[in-house]
């Protein structure tokens, strides 16, 4: 059975799943990958990922409004919109999911809209389990930066410091390695990571934390 590379995924183009495919070809894309897992459907998954996808979008709303000023690093509106196509964008769901254990607990909210199972605990959890279904440690990018990011959030809220700093040091060695790989293909995205760097090397509660860190300097 044929399906998409990453990069026809991303721009919503209809691929050929050659290797490379025709596509990737006539844009000059170097790498063509076939890495995003492509989530089973059915009408089960169906109807609880359009569940979660109400509720993440509820917190994704609640992070803009409250917590965006201290954490300027997702775009929510864009966000918002690649979770109606997360059956071929798990890393936004992964995402989404983070972000909001981090709203919830930062917020203190015990659950959030009609479904009472969705509390910080489970969005944290989801993370984790969307996480397994494709190998983001190969292959680090933007997303799961701020994915560990928001799960560093996330677990020093609850006081578990050693769990909190494990997933702080995750999020600053991926933005390590893209930015020798942004800077080596002269990303533009480098202005976003610049501002992951800023956040990481002096997060919110952690002034004393000293990092040795290669700052993309313009």
């Amino acid at each position: 059975m044929k399906r998409a590379c990453d990069s026809c995924i991303k721009r919503k183009l209809r691929c050929d799943g050659g290797h490379p495919c025709t596509r990737c070809q006539q844009a000059g894309v170097q790498e063509c990958r076939f890495l995003k897992p492509v989530l089973k459907r059915g009408p089960k998954g169906s109807a609880a990922a359009k569940s979660n996808s109400a509720t993440l979008n509820g917190y994704i709303a609640l992070f803009e409004e409250s917590l965006y000023a201290v954490w300027p690093i997702v775009d929510a509106a864009c966000l918002s919109r690649r979770l109606d196509h997360a059956d071929q964008d798990i890393e936004a769901y992964v995402l989404a999911s983070a972000l909001s254990a981090a709203t919830a607990s930062q917020l203190q909210l015990p659950v959030f809209g009609s479904n009472s199972k969705i509390d910080a605990a489970y969005l944290a959890s989801q993370t984790v389990k969307g996480r397994s279904l494709y190998d983001y440690r190969e292959e680090p990018s933007l997303d799961a930066i701020r994915t560990s990011f928001f799960l560093h959030v996330y677990h020093a809220t609850l006081l578990k410091y050693h769990s909190s700093m494990i997933f702080l040091q995750e999020a600053i060695a991926f933005a390590k390695l893209l930015w020798v790989r942004f800077q080596e293909q002269q990303d533009g995205r480098r202005e976003e990571l610049d501002t992951l760097l800023t956040l990481l090397v002096s997060p919110p509660g952690h002034d004393d934390l000293s990092i040795d860190y290669p700052i993309h300097e313009s």
